[in-house]
């Protein structure tokens, strides 16, 4: 599997403000490799798309690991309740019609 700079830089920023578990919330996440990563250290991780999910390690979606398909900024998320927020090559894209948004 081919693994990107940025993904590496993400790993690097995460690890460095949080070395348990947590929460995470990643924006972007299809043809991403971060989401069942992350869960499968123990991270719940919700993961935010327009596009179907696919899982690009080629193995079954971690169970720490929730996805929806759908506008994020729509999303009703409490304050505080993500400890980690991920958007390795997605904001920029959002509302340029890319996805179907």
């Amino acid at each position: 599997m081919e693994i990107h700079r940025e993904h590496d830089l993400a790993r690097d920023l995460i690890n460095s403000v949080r070395t348990e578990p947590g929460k995470m919330i990643i924006v972007g996440c299809c043809e991403d490799p971060l989401a069942n990563e992350y869960a499968s250290l123990g991270w719940e991780v919700w993961g935010y798309d327009f596009r179907p999910y696919q899982d690009v390690r080629g193995n079954a979606e971690e169970p720490k690991f929730k996805f929806t398909q759908g506008d994020f900024c729509k999303a009703s998320v409490p304050p505080n309740f993500f400890d980690v927020a991920v958007d390795v090559s997605a904001i920029h894209h959002f509302g340029l019609g890319w996805y179907g948004d």
